[in-house]
């Protein structure tokens, strides 16, 4: 896993999942775009997540955790009760944590049937309430990016991404060319 340059802020640029598979090397960013580059290519329902994580997980400090390593095989028979609970982490989650980016698996795809999260650079898989992860920013896969409106801790947080009272698409299939054009020719002044 490489650092990130600032801790408190995204990458500038993020370099594609091909480089980050020639170079073996990648900051959160860059290894959460490949898994779910990967992850989608197998036809599950896969998001890169952006968002606030503690320290210990953003420099990768697992070495004295006990977490299940999810792989294609124990993806599918992963249950509830395979996840770590949060009162069995090691280091307690910390309100005031690095941006970060992991993977958001929905439930539904491949036999999957519960949600879980990835930690790239790990491995290891988190369910969705008990998760170490502070807060979400955006999600995104090959399709849309959808900004999360109420920026809170992650407790709670819901991921039906058609609830635009949670999430707000940035691409919608509801727009025309034409509704951008006429807005381009308003913004643009005479």
């Amino acid at each position: 896993l490489e650092q990130l340059e600032d801790p408190m802020r995204p990458p500038k640029t993020i370099s594609s999942p091909t480089s980050v598979m020639q170079w073996k090397l990648g900051d959160s960013f860059e290894s959460a775009f490949l898994l779910a580059s990967l992850l989608i290519g197998m036809h599950y329902d896969a998001y890169v997540v952006f968002g606030c994580a503690p320290v210990w997980l953003c420099n990768n400090d697992l070495k004295a955790c006990h977490l299940p390593i999810a792989n294609d095989r124990s993806l599918k028979t992963l249950k509830k009760t395979d996840f770590i609970e949060s009162s069995n982490f090691l280091f307690k989650p910390s309100s005031t944590g690095n941006v970060h980016c992991w993977v958001l698996v929905r439930g539904g795809s491949r036999g999957l049937e519960e949600m879980l999260f990835l930690e790239p650079p790990s491995g290891h898989a988190f369910s969705p309430e008990d998760s170490p992860y502070d807060k979400i920013f955006s999600v995104c896969n090959n399709k849309n990016i959808w900004i999360h409106k109420p920026i809170t801790t992650i407790n709670g947080v819901t991921f039906d991404l058609v609830n635009e009272d949670i999430w707000q698409p940035v691409f919608r299939d509801d727009v025309t060319t034409s509704d951008i054009l006429s807005t381009a020719d308003v913004a643009v002044p005479p």
